[in-house]
């Protein structure tokens, strides 16, 4: 086998015929000596492991150097370190040393491959064990892995792919065992969904899916750390602005976010060995969550006929906690009542279709974005501070919805 871009190095299995043949007799060189022929006139010359060989051809030389894959000793020392596997390779090897055509001495470098097994994160399975291996040059005595966060045998192979394109088999020279001290988490959300798959949601920005980290509150998230195996240490802090809500030590967190606005939840983990050094993505994760504002608009005509379109009397809202609405017809009879939101009348009292005309709701809820401790009032209350020109009382109303009106049914 050749190998090298600028200079022609061959590369045999050991025990192979190293004879140079020339088409004719010539006079042999061993590098780097060109002066004084080590063979004379003949046409073949036996090389030997790590002989540079030169012929004149033509007014022209030719060098050849010939390197047996032969038997190596390499022995390992691994020390795991949080953000790295140290890998000190005391060996003996002879040296693929030569010299080019303008006699400058070179070095072919042999190949390494380190081959074990680590936790890969993996969406479906967690952390799974995967096979790994690292390819470098052996052109030194110390070797970086990545991180390794399971118990695993490291083994070291030499000049594999020469080995294979020779038809040798690989050739595992060392092995070692390491014990992890790095860790890692792959933090996630999970969000507690509303109203999934149905089609008549009037719950607006409302959380249908898992990964929702925003939208319509109140909203419960369940807030996964997923750590290796060696992580000892978790904390989860959970800011509403810059303000600290709380911080805690569970290696999962569930919370539910009520109150509108932004949140910042973090989470860091730690070992007695290995520290979270700032923001490492491998032991520090945060979340981004927001809660809208408070938000209830009713409408003034239903029409409820069966074409599935505006069949019901809903209210359409985003993040509101407490709810309950009455309905009652011209003679001021109760024909419904609810203290769901997503629910609304189909226009029916008693199972029966009502009578076309005007009906008159009352509506109170609240969002949350209210205030703690506010409460519902009365109308002449509620309208007068609604309508106050000190804004600490217009403020106080913020989330309170005391609503009333007409609602038409049309058929």
């Amino acid at each position: 086998m050749e190998t090298n871009d600028e200079d022609t190095i061959l590369i045999f299995a050991k025990g192979e015929n190293h004879a140079l043949v020339s088409a004719e007799k010539t006079d042999w060189y061993l590098l780097p000596d060109t002066t004084n022929a080590f063979l004379t006139n003949a046409d073949e010359f036996d090389v030997r492991d790590g002989d540079g060989v030169a012929v004149k051809h033509d007014g022209q030389w030719i060098y050849r150097y010939v390197f047996e894959l032969d038997t190596m000793s390499y022995t390992m020392t691994i020390t795991p370190t949080c953000s790295s596997t140290l890998i000190e390779l005391d060996k003996q090897v002879t040296p693929l040393l030569y010299y080019n055509a303008q006699m400058q001495n070179r070095r072919i470098d042999r190949e390494l491959t380190f081959s074990y097994d680590n936790l890969v994160w993996n969406d479906e399975n967690g952390w799974t064990s995967t096979p790994k291996t690292a390819t470098m040059k052996d052109n030194g005595t110390t070797y970086s892995l990545p991180p390794i966060y399971e118990t695993t045998y490291i083994t070291l192979s030499v000049d594999s792919t020469w080995r294979s394109e020779l038809g040798m088999e690989p050739m595992e020279i060392a092995e070692g065992l390491t014990q992890p001290v790095a860790f890692a988490i792959h933090p996630m959300s999970v969000t507690t969904t509303r109203w999934e798959g149905q089609e008549q949601m009037n719950e607006v920005e409302a959380p249908t899916k898992a990964d929702f980290l925003s939208g319509s509150g109140p909203l419960e998230i369940l807030f996964q750390s997923n750590p290796t195996p060696t992580t000892e240490w978790f904390t989860w802090e959970i800011y509403k602005g810059p303000t600290l809500l709380f911080s805690r030590h569970d290696q999962d967190q569930r919370y539910t976010f009520e109150e509108g606005g932004n949140y910042t939840v973090t989470v860091t983990a730690s070992t007695s060995d290995c520290p979270c050094e700032g923001e490492d993505t491998t032991c520090f994760k945060s979340f981004d969550i927001h809660i809208a504002e408070s938000y209830l608009r009713v409408p003034n005509v239903f029409t409820p006929n069966g074409d599935g379109a505006n069949d019901e009397f809903r209210v359409d809202y985003k993040s509101i906690v407490d709810y309950h609405i009455w309905v009652y017809n011209r003679w001021n009879k109760l024909v419904y009542e609810s203290s769901n939101p997503m629910e609304g009348w189909d226009g029916t009292i008693n199972g029966r279709p009502a009578a076309e005309g005007a009906y008159f709701y009352v509506i109170r809820a609240k969002g949350t974005d209210a205030a703690p401790g506010a409460d519902y009032m009365s109308k002449i209350r509620f309208d007068k501070k609604r309508k106050s020109a000190n804004p600490e009382e217009v403020q106080a109303l913020l989330g309170i919805y005391q609503l009333s009106g007409d609602i038409n049914l049309l058929r």
